[in-house]
């Protein structure tokens, strides 16, 4: 008797911050496949670096460095373009198989999904895949990518993959059914509020982070005065001083962590308004399909 494959879920993140964060990482039935420097994910299964290795090693040395330690497990590994000594534990991208497909590829993320949908032809049966963090939006090399992503992404439905889109994505969007759809005016209107809406949010975190940033100037300033005081301290006085720095020190770690985890808050709802007014324009609703919060 031939051996079953269990349904698979597959998730692709990205690195737009608008939606990489909702990605299913707290579900274990779903894969994460990771690419493109987003090597901050909370969960890991596969990651993707088809692009030179040698340029991604001097352009980006940190991220290069981190892909060489990148170990998402023996049955899960790296896969590059081309074998190298720098990454031993990576595979070669099946190219030639994955091309026969189709040979119509504008992205890594294309990519991914025909690989995905090669392994589902193999046998590794496939159930849902999404796309997290890959938006395609700016009137760049991401745009011209977003055609061939929704070709694939029609690929997967096609052959019965039930296929998520965040509500914040681009792909996927229209103003709605030609020739009966008039609501488009509607539609616009609904997107432009939760644009005011987004923008009220990010008017109020900046004004926490402006806050915070008050806060680690303050104490950073009461630092260098304990430094100063502690350098011209006696024995008898160095103990105080040190227990001090050392209150301060913590005081800093904290505020600085504060600081940053809202300047993060931030850049996604700056994220977000930048492909709600790009939607706005399509006049286009919601998701593809919702996958329910872990």
């Amino acid at each position: 008797m031939s051996k079953v494959h269990k349904q698979r879920k597959i998730a692709i993140v990205g690195t737009a911050p608008a939606s990489r964060g909702e990605a299913p990482y707290d579900d274990p039935t779903w894969e994460i496949w990771g690419c493109s420097n987003a090597m901050d994910l909370p969960r890991i299964t596969r990651w993707y670096e088809l692009h030179n290795l040698d340029r991604k090693a001097v352009k980006d040395s940190d991220y290069f460095q981190k892909l060489t330690q990148l170990r998402p497990g023996q049955d899960h590994p790296v896969y590059v373009t081309h074998p190298d000594a720098r990454l031993p534990t990576a595979a070669e991208f099946p190219y030639e198989a994955v091309a026969a497909q189709r040979g119509y590829f504008c992205s890594q993320v294309d990519l991914m999904i025909g690989h995905a949908l090669l392994e589902h032809a193999a046998g590794k049966r496939v159930a849902e895949l999404g796309l997290w963090g890959i938006d395609m939006a700016q009137n760049t090399e991401y745009q011209h990518q977003r055609k061939s992503a929704e070709y694939w992404l029609g690929r997967c439905e096609g052959l019965g993959l039930a296929v998520h889109i965040p509500s914040t994505s681009p792909l996927l969007k229209s103003r709605g059914v030609y020739g009966i759809d008039d609501a488009s005016d509607e539609f616009a209107a609904l997107y432009h509020a939760r644009i005011s809406e987004l923008a009220r949010r990010q008017a109020g975190i900046r004004a926490m982070t402006e806050q915070a940033t008050i806060e680690v100037n303050k104490i950073s300033g009461q630092l260098l005065e304990v430094d100063r005081w502690l350098r011209a301290a006696n024995n008898g006085q160095q103990s105080a001083y040190l227990a001090r720095r050392e209150e301060l020190a913590s005081l800093a770690q904290a505020a600085v962590q504060r600081r940053n985890q809202l300047q993060n808050d931030e850049a996604v709802l700056i994220g977000a308004q930048e492909n709600m007014r790009w939607i706005s324009q399509l006049g286009g609703t919601g998701d593809v399909q919702q996958t329910p919060a872990a």
